[in-house]
């Protein structure tokens, strides 16, 4: 616009335009004119010289202020326009309003003329900077509204008051299989894309979480499919509103590759450790078989029997830890979790480790040490590892610190890990500490310092931890020791009895169904069963064991329990036998068994129906304690 104010003036009569730019004049405006009385030139004027404002006789014999003032305002509806009448009337005013008119001026008070055009002029600055304030607005939330229904992650939005979806964007809808008529207005637990009800719960929990902080997740699309994404969540208030922008990250080929890779890594490093492994095992199978032929050529002395097989049984436990180490670091081996207090589990590790040894032990554990949601033979196994390798950081002796207390992760906290309840479990020596280029690769599979290490030890601790969501971290100083540091997150559940007592072995009554394919192990199951006062019969399959329990239920002669293994060569094993039962008898009590720790149905097996859990391999009170439960404390 020029510096002077450009003014197209409707009238039809000189004198009156002349008293007009008069009183503007008067008024000390600076201005120009055009003066137009038809409609014609009025519209050229409205194009050609774009005028700041349009002043306009309200009463002209062809054409009027009102229509000028519809076609202005069609023109350009911020273009202000003064209408100039020579009657003072409030119908005159109320129509002029209603038309959107900037003001009216009664032309015997033309002095009024110049403080209603600056009126006018500010109202227009005032309308065009919201104009492009909303059209800003408006193209800001166009180009969002774009970047998150085309973003390559996938979204969604979720309102926190009820927990339910508000938006979902295109990935997202392409990721799970659900359209936005499936998910909008459900709640986010009505969505079934968890694998396991204790994933929903953690997602909940993740979704209300005050910071950025990727967690993965493993979710099944509408079709079936598992997948693992890496979540992050943002809170959001919006109109008062609070909501949750949730972003997940699709890393399935990732993980499935990362796991092929560490697959081939292990089968390359396999040969390293077949020579340690067989030492240990031959070490262990000497024990064995020397304590076993011991008594059977001792058969008339009951006190060497007793006590070989003492010994045979606590050579085969060290197999089965063995065992564990490995599995837990070749699979993953998913906790079997229960809650407990690992108070006396700490305590008894240590004390089991260091016995004989001329290490001093000092415990500084909290009275009110809260419990934990864990698998007792894993974190047994971790405790184990690490006071081995403070006893071996100690070779001429000295004093091992073990601390527990009740720890509380904040927003404010370093360590990745969700906000909460945790116990922090210190191990301290006063050993010869790691060297820095030591210390940074400590937990890397198959890394050792020691001639006679396999590098599991630590590299187990560490995944064994990851499973349990928690954190392992380790400080060292060379020449003044090392402190290992482990956070676990705190239950909310009461503590479950989990540690095999020392009373006398739970008898029983009833019939029981067992399934397995291996014919020693339905060997031993039968003498175990017999002696705790139970009746049997035997399966070698699923089919088989389908086909027997059918017969029972027709004969009204069903079984107590039901000893399901988990896993079959070439046939139908638990996991599919259990379906089938189910379907014959919705309250069938059946035991899962296995010796594979890292199938998902032994850390969740309720979700699959049984109603308990003998991992392989076990011992006789083991199994009397679970059918006791099942049996007679389940039925109650």
């Amino acid at each position: 616009m020029d510096s002077q104010l450009r003014i197209l003036m409707v009238e039809d009569v000189p004198e009156d335009a002349e008293l007009i730019e008069r009183e503007l004049r008067s008024g000390g405006l600076d201005f120009i004119t055009i003066c137009v009385d038809v409609k014609e030139a009025f519209l050229t004027a409205l194009e050609e010289f774009k005028p700041d404002l349009v002043i306009a006789d309200y009463a002209m014999p062809s054409f009027n202020g009102m229509e000028a003032l519809q076609l202005a305002l069609e023109h350009d509806d911020t273009l202000p326009v003064v209408i100039v009448t020579g009657s003072m009337y409030e119908d005159i005013a109320v129509e002029c309003m209603k038309l959107d008119a900037a003001d009216y001026v009664i032309k015997e008070h033309l002095t009024r003329l110049p403080f209603a055009i600056r009126r006018a002029l500010d109202r227009r600055k005032a309308q065009q900077t919201q104009k492009k304030a909303t059209e800003a607005l408006q193209a800001a939330e166009e180009r969002f509204s774009t970047i998150y229904k085309v973003n390559p992650m996938a979204m969604s939005l979720i309102s926190l008051s009820e927990n339910r979806f508000v938006d979902v964007n295109d990935r997202w809808q392409d990721l799970f299989g659900y359209s936005l008529v499936d998910v909008i207005g459900n709640k986010v637990n009505e969505i079934p894309i968890y694998m396991h009800a204790h994933s929903e719960d953690a997602f909940c929990e993740h979704l209300c979480g005050s910071k950025m902080l990727d967690r993965e997740f493993e979710f099944k699309t509408k079709s079936g499919e598992e997948i693992t994404v890496l979540s992050s969540v943002k809170l959001l208030e919006l109109r008062g509103e609070k909501y949750c922008l949730n972003v997940m990250d699709d890393i399935t080929q990732q993980r499935r590759l990362q796991k092929e890779l560490m697959r081939l890594e292990r089968l390359e490093s396999v040969g390293l450790l077949a020579g340690g492994i067989a030492h240990d095992f031959n070490n262990i199978l000497t024990v064995i078989l020397g304590y076993i032929s011991l008594a059977r050529n001792c058969s008339d002395d009951k006190d060497v029997i007793a006590n070989s097989m003492r010994e045979v049984e606590i050579a085969t436990r060290q197999a089965v830890a063995l065992t564990h180490q490995l599995l837990t670091f070749a699979k993953g081996g998913t906790p079997i979790k229960k809650t407990l207090s690992i108070i006396e589990l700490i305590k008894e590790s240590a004390k089991f480790t260091l016995h004989g040894s001329n290490i001093g032990c000092n415990f500084s554990i909290a009275d009110d040490l809260m419990a934990v949601d864990v698998d007792y033979d894993q974190i047994s196994q971790v405790l184990n590892n690490l006071v081995i390798n403070a006893l071996q950081a100690m070779p001429l002796g000295g004093t091992l610190k073990i601390m527990a207390e009740n720890y509380c992760i904040n927003e404010a906290s370093a360590l990745p890990l969700i906000e909460g309840d945790y116990i922090r479990v210190t191990v301290q020596d006063t050993g010869e500490g790691i060297p820095p280029e030591v210390c940074k690769n400590i937990f890397d599979p198959y890394f050792t310092t020691k001639s006679t290490g396999s590098g599991l030890g630590l590299t187990t601790s560490h995944s064994i931890i990851n499973q349990h969501n928690g954190y392992i971290e380790v400080e060292s100083q060379v020449g003044q020791g090392t402190t290992f540091t482990i956070y676990l997150p705190a239950s909310k559940l009461a503590v479950e009895n989990t540690v095999c007592s020392n009373q006398n072995v739970i008898t029983g009554s009833g019939k029981v169904l067992v399934m397995d394919d291996e014919e020693s192990v339905r060997r031993v199951v039968v003498e175990m069963l017999s002696f705790l006062g139970y009746d049997f019969e035997l399966a070698c399959n699923g089919v088989e064991a389908i086909s027997l329990y059918s017969q029972a239920v027709a004969s009204g002669k069903t079984y107590d329990a039901v000893i399901l293994d988990l896993t079959v060569r070439g046939s139908m094993g638990g996991k599919e036998t259990i379906k089938e039962l189910m379907s014959i008898n919705p309250q069938v009590r059946a035991i899962v068994s296995s010796g594979y720790s890292e199938d998902a149905v032994l850390s969740d097996f309720q979700s699959y129906g049984f109603k308990g859990l003998v991992a392989k391999p076990y011992r006789l009170e083991e199994l009397a304690k679970v059918l006791h439960r099942v049996i007679f404390e389940e039925s109650a």
